[in-house]
């Protein structure tokens, strides 16, 4: 097996030393888009050689116009699939027959053509398929919260490598945050949700349930890190990746060794400060944006139970008074984005599922 190299800058390569000068030279008038954007680990940069043991190597996405790709698709897959080197970099270009769960693999060719992952598209069939919705749709608040997290960040992250269509960059451009008014909802309704929960943990240290404790605890840590990809404007991925993700964002440095001592502490008194110190990074980091006047940041029991907790719900209503979209206003249940109710993979990769359950609430 050769040095790894990341799949982004492996397929960035194989397009422009490989794949392009086949087109241009069979296809000289075809105009196209390619990139790699959507599932894989390589398309976040999170890919390591452990990735190569399935679904990686080379793989591309090419978008077609309508009619080249309903005449041509198959065409240029067969042109591929004969002229492709069968190995490029030291890596085969070639994958195995998919496994009974579909995983396939890259390995040598025994015999016949290179079975390539160059995967055709329109733009409107890709981001229908990935996101429930026409691209060039006018999407609506509902639309944006029934987006999974990490469809939105696949989308975003990635790269393109041509784009002759000159539509794809612009798509991208749109999906590659929330726009304003969704944000501070989102931002709003996360806060609700670290409150919801914050004597919890009291309680249950009082009980002496050591394991509810830290269960709670985590539930908390987790809440407290996707409100941070929020105030930081970043996609949060799914769970896999999730803390690896949150240790590149600015704040990570700071709030990595608080959660770390956080869990590993054992005396709740000092466990409590320590995570109450975390909650408080959180609302100066919100105070630091200046998207509502100031909030002070106050430390107190609840009510006169003996637990810490911060005054998050004034840090959600300063947000709230801010949006002023009707929808978003007087949306009833205030349910928040499908990753603020729930983290189960099951129904964050049920597109249609989701679209349903939004489209029942419009």
């Amino acid at each position: 097996m050769p040095s790894f190299i990341p799949g982004l800058e492996l397929n960035r390569q194989f397009f422009s030393s490989v794949v392009k000068p086949i087109l241009d030279t069979n296809y000289p008038e075809l105009k196209y888009s390619a990139a790699r954007i959507g599932f894989g680990s390589d398309v976040l940069g999170f890919d390591t050689k452990r990735s190569t043991d399935h679904d990686w190597g080379f793989r591309i996405e090419l978008f077609l116009e309508d009619d080249d790709y309903l005449e041509l698709k198959d065409e240029i897959s067969e042109c591929l699939s004969k002229e492709l080197p069968s190995e490029f970099l030291g890596y085969s270009t070639h994958f195995g027959e998919p496994d009974k769960n579909g995983v396939r693999v890259i390995g040598a060719i025994t015999e016949g053509s290179v079975k390539h992952r160059i995967e055709f598209h329109t733009i409107s069939s890709f981001f229908k398929s990935f996101l429930g919705i026409q691209p060039n749709s006018q999407i609506s608040e509902l639309d944006w919260l029934s987006f999974p997290e990490q469809r939105l960040l696949a989308i975003a992250s990635g790269a393109i490598f041509h784009d002759d269509l000159n539509r794809l960059s612009e798509i991208r451009q749109k999906y590659s945050y929330y726009p304003n008014e969704i944000w501070l909802y989102l931002l709003s309704k996360q806060w609700e949700i670290i409150a919801e929960e914050m004597p919890f943990p009291g309680r249950a240290a009082e009980l002496e349930d050591e394991l509810g404790l830290q269960i709670l605890v985590t539930n908390q840590i987790a809440k407290l890190m996707k409100l941070c990809f929020l105030l930081e404007k970043r996609y949060a991925p799914y769970s896999k990746w999730f803390g690896t993700a949150f240790s590149k964002l600015n704040c990570g440095p700071i709030l990595l060794p608080i959660f770390r001592e956080v869990l590993t502490e054992k005396d709740w008194a000092k466990k409590q400060k320590l995570l109450v110190k975390a909650y408080s990074i959180g609302a100066t980091m919100h105070n630091q944006l200046k998207i509502t006047d100031s909030v002070e940041i106050k430390i107190t029991p609840f009510f006169d139970r003996p637990y810490l907790i911060i005054n998050a719900m004034d840090f959600a209503e300063a947000i709230r008074a801010k949006i002023t979209l009707d929808t978003l206003i007087n949306f009833d249940p205030k349910i928040g984005s499908i990753n603020q109710i729930s983290n189960e993979t099951f129904i964050l990769d049920d597109i249609s599922l989701i679209r349903k359950f939004y489209n029942s609430l419009k």
